[in-house]
């Protein structure tokens, strides 16, 4: 019977040190975050012509987290030869000379311990794209920002998925292609 009794005593033990609270959690704060990434995305036709120009009076893609904001519109002296950073550097417009076009990347928005967010691209006053995200949010390793850290596991654009687990499903890019007022979005 002692022998039951100490089982039953050790087996609770277990079960209530298991279900406290380890310190490990990540509160949900709501705190908003900027995360970089170097993830790039293309905008062709459906004949494969760059959509994406530095020219003066431009228009470049921004994101929102509510619908009906608008697209950034390249000022003067914008060297096309170089890229162009805007809202405060979290987008840029530069040229891949590895396949020729013009590239964007932007960085991703989150609120702290919220793993879903949903985000909008205005490339053009009258089409616009959704980003889907989803988070992992840990503190193994983590330096700084409070001891958290964050990685994208999902990444859907238009509701394809394109980045898996931090990385490029395939790795060279990701392409999205207008046409005739459709979108299709691939990775290359």
């Amino acid at each position: 019977m002692r022998v039951i009794n100490c089982f039953v005593i050790i087996c609770l033990l277990f079960v209530v040190n298991a279900c406290s609270d380890s310190g490990d959690s990540i509160p949900k704060t709501g705190d908003y975050f900027v995360r970089a990434n170097p993830w790039l995305f293309y905008f062709v036709d459906g004949e494969g012509n760059d959509l994406l120009s530095l020219k003066q009076g431009s228009v470049l893609p921004m994101v929102y987290e509510e619908k009906g904001g608008k697209p950034q519109i390249v000022p003067e002296n914008v060297d096309e030869d170089k890229s162009y950073s805007y809202k405060g550097n979290q987008h840029t417009v530069g040229y891949d000379s590895r396949v020729g076009k013009h590239f964007w990347t932007t960085s991703i928005s989150g609120n702290q311990g919220y793993v879903d967010k949903k985000l909008y691209v205005v490339f053009n006053e009258t089409e616009i794209d959704s980003i889907q995200v989803k988070f992992k949010f840990y503190r193994e390793g983590c330096v700084g920002g409070d001891g958290i850290c964050v990685d994208i596991v999902r990444l859907d654009y238009n509701n394809t998925t394109v980045i898996k687990n931090d990385d490029y499903v395939s790795g060279k890019g990701i392409w999205i292609t207008r046409e005739a007022g459709k979108v299709s979005v691939t990775t290359k």
